[in-house]
């Protein structure tokens, strides 16, 4: 959880390496600092190792967060499953370089990327990179990348149920941010988290709140 000061430069390496049958889960969520950058290396050595890495930045103003994610394969039957989204608003900008590499001999490996994001400014600025490098046989990969904005049809619905437009935005923003904690294993923890994002996700003023 990053949740700094807004003018604090915040850098962070994870280093990850599982031996056979190990796994490794990771959950972050980045709101706060001025400028972030976010490492994660994992290696799925042995065989049977999996890693899971969910992942969610909420950025406004001025605010940098650059995420780069390096997962290797080399044991043979390993699993990697990677899920990010980001939002930015007003002139943030975020990166996301998210880099699955299977290696020669890691057959039989399941290489799962995706990152989703919302632009909620025409200033705002996100960059997103998913690579995959395959180097063995029998695998099974994907991996994709979007930057959007907001379902018109969904905020069409909301404000046809009677709900202010800034509102509905804050609804949908918060909806499509919290899908990367729903398989947190801790129920407490998962709305902890959930309730910080909330309060750190773009608000409507007063005079948005009544149109």
């Amino acid at each position: 959880m990053d949740d700094e000061n807004e003018g604090a430069t915040l850098l962070t390496r994870t280093e990850v390496e599982l031996g056979a049958d190990a796994s490794f889960s990771g959950w972050s969520v980045d709101v706060g600092a001025g400028f972030a950058r976010h490492e994660l290396a994992i290696e799925l050595a042995g065989r049977g190792a999996r890693a899971l890495s969910r992942g969610v930045f909420a950025l406004h103003g001025r605010q940098h967060s650059d995420h780069q994610l390096a997962i290797s394969h080399s044991g043979r039957d390993t699993k990697s499953d990677v899920q990010w989204r980001g939002v930015a608003d007003q002139r943030a900008r975020g990166v996301f370089h998210g880099r699955i590499l299977v290696k020669a001999g890691a057959d039989g490996a399941d290489a799962q990327l995706q990152n989703k994001n919302l632009l909620l400014s025409p200033h705002a600025e996100i960059d997103t990179k998913p690579v995959l490098e395959i180097h063995a046989d029998e695998v099974k990969a994907a991996h994709g990348a979007t930057v959007g904005q907001l379902d018109e049809r969904a905020l069409f619905y909301l404000r046809s149920r009677g709900i202010p437009a800034a509102l509905a935005r804050n609804m949908l923003t918060f909806a499509f941010c919290r899908s990367v904690l729903d398989d947190l294993p801790l129920p407490a923890l998962r709305e902890h988290l959930a309730t910080l994002l909330m309060a750190r996700l773009p608000s409507a003023s007063p005079e948005e709140a009544t149109q």
